[in-house]
């Protein structure tokens, strides 16, 4: 993969907001599953300073995909039991960053 076709999928993965302005993992999937079959979802929202990074390896491409998400919380009316009385359930929302793709380099056992 290019220079030129990396930079075009980072503009498509960063246009893909969807649904009240936020970034969905799985419609990103689908669009680097369409880029190579053998795509592998990686790490999941892995925490790392400060931030939660999604890795795609697409070892026909020669890339991996890490899609870097920022993570707000607040309070919601949704009572939780098991804890002391009063305690809402937070709503977690994730907010797209950042893409980088950087170059793949299989693990060899």
């Amino acid at each position: 993969m290019d220079d030129a076709q990396r930079e075009a999928l980072i503009e498509r993965l960063k246009g893909m907001v969807v649904r009240h302005g936020t970034f969905e993992v799985r419609h990103g999937a689908r669009e680097l599953r369409d880029i190579d079959k053998d795509a592998v979802m990686k790490f999941w929202r892995n925490s790392l300073q400060g931030s939660y990074q999604t890795v795609f390896e697409l070892p026909n491409a020669g890339v991996k995909v890490i899609l870097v998400e920022k993570m707000t919380s607040a309070d919601t009316d949704h009572v939780v039991g098991g804890g002391p009385t009063g305690w809402t359930a937070k709503k977690s929302e994730y907010e797209l960053v950042d893409v980088r793709i950087e170059d793949f380099v299989p693990v060899k056992r």
